[in-house]
């Protein structure tokens, strides 16, 4: 995980990329950081998840009209670089049933 990436968010149609800064340790409150959100872009599916793919883009895992999409979208400005649509097996489930998930090979 590099966490100069940021924290990515998938909320509905909306992909955020949210930058953390610790700004000092309170000896009561413990650590006191700043949130920024640094990058914003709708989604043409309803997201499920969001993960880093390489230096300049993030993969989502969406539905859209009743089927399961794989996007790798540019993570400056969300231009679709490259899409499949999923096939379901059985019944297709709502978005939130799904996730996609991040492994490190390092």
């Amino acid at each position: 995980f590099d966490a100069s990436d940021g924290l990515w968010v998938a909320w509905g149609d909306v992909c955020l990329r949210v930058q953390l800064t610790l700004d000092r340790i309170d000896a009561e409150r413990g650590a006191i950081a700043r949130a920024e959100v640094s990058h914003r872009f709708a989604c043409d599916v309803v997201l499920s998840g969001v993960a880093p793919f390489d230096a300049t883009h993030v993969a989502v895992l969406g539905v859209a009209d009743g089927s399961a999409e794989f996007q790798i979208l540019d993570k400056t400005t969300g231009a679709v670089a490259s899409a499949e649509a999923l096939p379901f097996l059985g019944d297709p489930a709502p978005a939130p049933s799904y996730t996609l998930s991040q492994t490190s090979h390092d």
